[in-house]
């Protein structure tokens, strides 16, 4: 295949793409919302996430991601009622119907793509115009990478959006991994009471004194999934402990004397419960700690009235997570699919 040149990339009459800036950053926030709520009817985004990732250390914002604006003389030709569409997408030069980014996950071994279209502006070229920008930088990176290793591009793409999976298709991704959203309502569902093997304690998590071996337990835990590369610790921290929404009572821990065997980690999100990350370390599995660690999360957020929670899984998790999820009483609402393209063999 012919690499990508900006001859290939084309966008339509009066859509225009540049850098974002940090005055950007709402517009982007509420480009995201609307395109959950356009798909599946809610959101679990925030000016908070953007604002974090734009924080990650692999990851120049100024470098690395693009806005598809749409000029003002465009929206008036099309005669666009711009409140029907959300007004708080509007930029200094006009409208953002499209966001573009790439990160480096993984010694630039992993490049990791991420992109939105304003749904009024879809079918237009804009999506292939960023993907195709997007991949352009990538290649930049191929020098960087340990000579002689495989360079792979992924991107997330929504199970709803069959444009973005033709797309896709089209640039000669394949999809090497699916992903769930998996939600229990607490209205009908109500949390059985946890068990637990013998010999834990479990207690919420005492920040200041629990974050580092918090941290160590859980990344342990994540090395056995699919795609998993080394986290930095202060992007953790910054990421999980340090948001608006971090609460430590939220946050269960289960110990065998000093030692973490595993934690579930919640948060709420616009109003819903959300478990960020559950993690139960080898030695402790096939013994319910992952049920209960989940069973008690859901007890403290019907305590607060929180009826809806969710979490992401990978749907072919090693070790059985979305059967335990099932035992939980949640069911997938939404499926997310990772597209994957060999930059270099």
């Amino acid at each position: 295949m012919q690499p990508i040149t900006e001859l290939t990339i084309q966008l339509p009459t009066g859509v225009f793409l540049r850098r974002p800036d940090i005055d950007d950053l709402e517009a982007i926030a509420n480009l995201i919302i609307l395109i959950d709520l356009a798909e599946r009817g809610e959101s679990d985004a925030s000016l908070e996430d953007v604002k974090l990732d734009w924080q990650r250390p692999d990851f120049d914002p100024l470098q690395d991601a693009w806005l598809a604006i749409a000029s003002p003389k465009v929206l008036f030709d099309q005669a666009i009622e711009l409140q029907k569409y959300h007004p708080k997408t509007l930029v200094r030069d006009g409208l953002l119907v499209g966001y573009e980014e790439v990160s480096n996950r993984d010694r630039y071994l992993e490049l990791r793509g991420d992109g939105y279209v304003h749904p009024h502006f879809q079918n237009q070229g804009i999506g292939t115009a960023l993907l195709r920008t997007m991949e352009a930088r990538a290649r930049l990176w191929l020098p960087e990478a340990p000579a002689g290793s495989q360079v792979l591009l992924r991107n997330g793409v929504s199970a709803a959006d069959q444009l973005a999976i033709d797309l896709h298709r089209h640039e000669d991704y394949h999809a090497a991994r699916y992903f769930w959203v998996m939600e229990t309502d607490l209205s009908h569902n109500h949390p059985a009471q946890p068990e637990w093997p013998a010999g834990l304690q479990i207690r919420n998590c005492i920040p200041g004194k629990d974050d580092r071996p918090l941290f160590d337990a859980i990344q342990e835990a994540f090395r056995d999934h699919w795609g998993f590369t080394e986290w930095d610790y202060d992007w953790w921290h910054t990421h999980m402990m340090e948001r608006e929404a971090f609460d430590p009572n939220l946050w269960f821990m289960a110990l065998h004397g000093q030692e973490i065997a595993g934690a579930s980690l919640g948060r709420l999100v616009n109003g819903q419960g959300w478990i960020s990350q559950l993690a139960v370390r080898r030695p402790w599995r096939q013994r319910g700690l992952g049920l209960g660690l989940l069973r008690r999360s859901l007890q403290a957020f019907e305590a607060r009235q929180i009826h809806k929670v969710s979490l992401s899984v990978d749907a072919a998790s090693p070790t059985g997570a979305p059967r335990l999820y099932e035992k939980a009483g949640m069911s997938v609402v939404h499926q997310y699919i990772l597209f994957e393209k060999e930059l270099r063999s």
